[in-house]
């Protein structure tokens, strides 16, 4: 199965997903931003990364583009939480054009980011 990187400045979250994620079969490693997450991937091969867009210290966007000039058929699923509203939208469809390969609303069930994954490392 597919090794992951889940990055989320959640702890909570990081580990729910790191759940659903063994129950497929998959490994994760967590990182609870993007200045990690960026250091983890130069050091080793991921087969998903999984991004937080609303993160502090380094957000979703700016760590999806270095992961992207590190190897850029890396893929990129964009967790996105909150509510919805127009300038969020406009952001997550500026994400998608700039390569997040996936977007999916937080919060998911098991059976969501499963479909998902399945068809990203398909």
């Amino acid at each position: 199965m597919a090794h992951i990187l889940v990055v989320d400045d959640e702890e909570f979250f990081r580990d729910a997903v790191e759940i659903m994620l063994g129950h497929d079969g998959h490994t994760a490693d967590l990182a609870e931003n993007g200045v990690i997450a960026t250091d983890m991937f130069f050091k080793k091969h991921y087969d998903l990364v999984i991004l937080d867009v609303f993160m502090p210290v380094k957000g979703g966007l700016e760590t999806m583009l270095d992961i992207k000039r590190i190897n850029k058929s890396s893929k990129v699923l964009i967790m996105s939480g909150g509510s919805e509203n127009i300038e969020k939208t406009l952001y997550l469809n500026k994400i998608k054009n700039l390569g997040a390969d996936a977007i999916i609303a937080k919060p998911f069930s098991h059976s969501e980011l499963s479909e998902i994954i399945n068809q990203l490392i398909a």
